[in-house]
């Protein structure tokens, strides 16, 4: 806020007058800047459209090296998508990320979840867990901006669906909130028989290594970690 002084001079009698100071506060508001998202949504609804649609950014995953690195290195589980949301990516604004909600059903192999919280940069409704919760990041996704919907497409992880059951191999960075260790190579849908369909099956090197070792259920991938007397409970 700036303080500013203003001078009144009263003109009395010839060339007498009166100087009379008042003191006014003029105030200053700093603009923050426009992210780009914001610009492509202003630059749409100047052009009366309703969406614009982006490519989502190549993620880089970990290298699968082998049936060892999964239950040493990441945290496998059954579990429900109950709720996803899109927002502005937390390392790049011109583009969007997706917060997916899971309710764990199952612990199947590998490593603790540690403790810690949440990341700030999660849309708000996702910055809290319950006991049996995880929250994992993706790329890709649709966010809505003054009444623009901007949707980044992923191919991906555009079939994850709500109500769907997956076997999610992540990895914990802090607290309940998870790392796609292998992105979509290590996700696979669990039918009600508990199995698995790889959501990736092109090129993908886990679901390759799933058929070699004839692990076909969930139940399938928990024999083979507890024989290698790695499996550990929640």
């Amino acid at each position: 806020m700036r303080r500013s002084l203003i001078f009144i001079l009263s003109i009395t009698s010839g060339s007498f007058g009166v100087l009379w100071v008042a003191t006014a506060y003029q105030e200053t508001r700093q603009l923050l800047p426009r992210t780009s998202l914001q610009i492509m949504a202003d630059e749409a609804r100047r052009e009366s459209r309703e969406t614009v649609t982006i490519v989502a950014p190549v993620a880089t995953y970990a290298k699968f090296n082998g049936f060892d690195d999964i239950i040493v290195e990441a945290t496998v589980l059954r579990a429900r998508l109950v709720a996803k949301r899109g927002f502005p990516a937390e390392n790049n604004n011109s583009n969007v990320d997706t917060a997916l909600r899971f309710e764990i059903l199952e612990f199947v192999a590998g490593r603790e979840i540690p403790p810690g919280s949440l990341p700030d940069a999660l849309p708000e409704d996702f910055r809290y867990v319950g006991n049996h919760e995880f929250i994992a990041v993706v790329p890709g996704g649709s966010i809505e901006i003054d009444g623009v919907y901007i949707e980044s497409t992923n191919s991906e992880f555009d079939e994850l669906s709500i109500g769907i059951e997956y076997m999610v191999i992540a990895r914990f960075e802090e607290g309940q909130f998870a790392r796609v260790l292998y992105g979509p190579s290590g996700i696979f849908e669990v039918s009600q028989g508990q199995g698995l369909t790889p959501m990736n099956a092109a090129n993908n090197p886990i679901a390759a290594l799933f058929r070699d070792s004839e692990i076909r259920s969930v139940r399938d991938f928990k024999s083979k970690a507890f024989a290698r007397s790695i499996w550990q409970p929640l």
